[in-house]
Formats: structure tokens, C-alpha cells, sequence
């Protein structure tokens, strides 16, 4: 329950500059380590962070009509820093988001290989069928 908890308050906040561990803590009412204990299948929390948020990311870089520059687009999903995001992108996908976006340009469709397939397919469908 706290788990669902949680992962419901960062999927509603993923763009949010507030989205912290001592955020999440208070409103799930729980301790930094028992937050921790909570996301250890998950990676831990902070690994899922940014997880959820590189899969907006990519979603968001595979519309055809959404043309923002890549770093505003990682800039407001937290990540400050161009080449922590590159990197970080390209471990998830297999490519970076420069190559996504380009394969986006080239035929107006998202690339439907492997490398820009999310690796929880489905679950933004399935957070939002979470009960409240």
C-alpha cells in the first residue's frame, strides 16, 4: 500500500523541481530507509525516479508534433546537466535521444525497434488504473 502510495506521488510529479527522497518521505509517511526498503525490487528510489522520468522523456521525444529542444525537455523533467542525461538516456534505450528524435523526423512515426521501446511497457496504463 505504501509502495502504491508512493509510486503514485512521483508518477504525478515527475516534471516537479519538488520531487525529492524527503518529499516522498512526508507524504508516504515513512523514514528515508524504510522509503529505500520500499523501491529494493525496484532498484531503489532514486533509480526509479529516473527511470519514470526517461520514459516520459522518450515518449514525449517520439511525438512527432512536440519539436522543444532535448535539453528543455530533460531540463524539466530535473536533469540539469546535458551530459548526465545523454547518458543516462542512451544506457536505457540503446541510443540517444538525438537518434530517437531523428528516427521521429525521417518518417513522422517513433522508431519501433527495441531501442526506443520503454522496458515497462504498459505501466503508464497502468499506474493510472491504480484505486486512489
Amino acid at each position: 500500500m505504501l509502495l502504491r502510495h508512493a509510486k503514485r506521488y512521483i508518477e504525478a510529479r515527475l516534471d516537479a523541481s519538488t520531487l525529492n527522497i524527503d518529499a516522498i518521505c512526508n507524504i508516504v509517511a515513512v523514514s528515508r530507509r524504510t522509503l529505500y526498503r520500499l523501491f529494493e525490487t525496484e532498484g531503489d528510489v532514486v533509480h526509479y525516479i529516473q527511470t519514470r522520468r526517461l520514459e516520459r522523456i522518450r515518449s514525449i521525444l517520439a511525438n512527432p508534433r512536440d519539436m522543444r529542444r532535448i535539453s528543455d525537455i530533460a531540463a524539466d523533467f530535473g536533469f540539469l546537466r546535458g551530459d548526465h542525461f545523454a547518458r543516462a538516456f542512451k544506457q536505457q534505450y540503446r541510443q540517444s535521444a538525438r537518434e530517437l528524435r531523428q528516427s521521429v523526423k525521417s518518417d513522422g512515426r517513433p522508431n519501433t525497434g527495441l531501442a526506443v521501446q520503454a522496458p515497462h511497457a504498459g505501466f503508464d496504463d497502468w499506474i493510472r488504473q491504480l484505486p486512489s
